[in-house]
C-alpha cells in the first residue's frame, strides 16, 4: 500500500515537468558547459580553447 501511495505521489509531483511546454530550466545548457570546463581544469582533457582565472576578491558578478 506504501510504495502505491509513493509511486502516485511521484507521479503527482512529476506532472508539472510533462505539462510545461517550456522548460523553467532554459539556461540550464550554458551552467552544465560552464560546470563541465571548470571541472576540467588542471586535468589533462582540460580545453585548451578556456582558461579559468578566478577573481581575486570574492564577487557574484565574476561569471
Amino acid at each position: 500500500m506504501a510504495t502505491i501511495v509513493l509511486a502516485l505521489l511521484a507521479a503527482v509531483s512529476f506532472l508539472p515537468v510533462l505539462l510545461t511546454p517550456i522548460p523553467a530550466m532554459v539556461d540550464y545548457p550554458n551552467h552544465l558547459a560552464r560546470m563541465y570546463v571548470l571541472g576540467q581544469n588542471g586535468t589533462p582533457g582540460a580545453n585548451p580553447y578556456y582558461e579559468v582565472t578566478w577573481p581575486s576578491i570574492p564577487t557574484s558578478e565574476w561569471t
